[in-house]
Formats: C-alpha cells, structure tokens, sequence
C-alpha cells in the first residue's frame, strides 16, 4: 500500500521564494495554465518531487536549481486538481508524470 509521507512545507515555501535552490529545473516545456486556457512555453521548478515554482521561459531565478532538464517541449497534460503534469514525447507511453 502507498504511505504518503509528509512534506516539510516550510522548506518548499524556501524554494518557492528562491531562498534556497530546487533539486531539478524542466525547462522548454509547453505549460497548460488550466484556469485560463493558455499554453506557453515554461520553466518548471521541482524541489523533493513537488513542483514549487513555474516561470515563463527564459525568466531568470535568484536561485538557480541544482539541475536542469531540457524536455525538447514535451506536450502538455493537466490534472483537475491543479497540478501541472507533463507527457512523455514517445506516442506508446501515455502516462502523466508529475506531482
């Protein structure tokens, strides 16, 4: 059975304010903003496995990730819930990844 393990909030509000670096940053990826519909061109900001941060291409952080991911604009996928997934570019592998 999946236990859900409990995030430090405090920590990802660090990343989030650009406090402290992401573990990984996906960039070129084609960003789905499912409240109003736009699709643009984004820079997404992971840290321990939850996205904290999303920038519009080319915008700069003061608090640059450990890594970073060129996704080569992978196609764009959302949850209802809000989170922001994205596809795998291979048309077999359809699934959503993300947190």
């Amino acid at each position: 059975m999946y236990a859900k393990k409990e995030k430090d909030r405090s920590r990802l509000m660090k990343a989030a304010l650009q406090e402290i670096p992401c573990d990984l940053t996906v960039s070129n990826v084609r960003y789905l903003n499912i409240f109003t519909g736009e699709i643009y061109p984004a820079q997404v900001d992971i840290l321990d496995g939850v996205v904290v941060r999303v920038r519009e291409e080319g915008q700069e952080t003061a608090c640059p990730s450990r890594e970073i991911y060129d996704s080569g604009a992978v196609k764009p996928c959302c949850s209802p819930l809000g989170n922001y997934y994205y596809l795998h570019r291979s048309p077999r592998n359809r699934k959503c990844h993300g947190h």
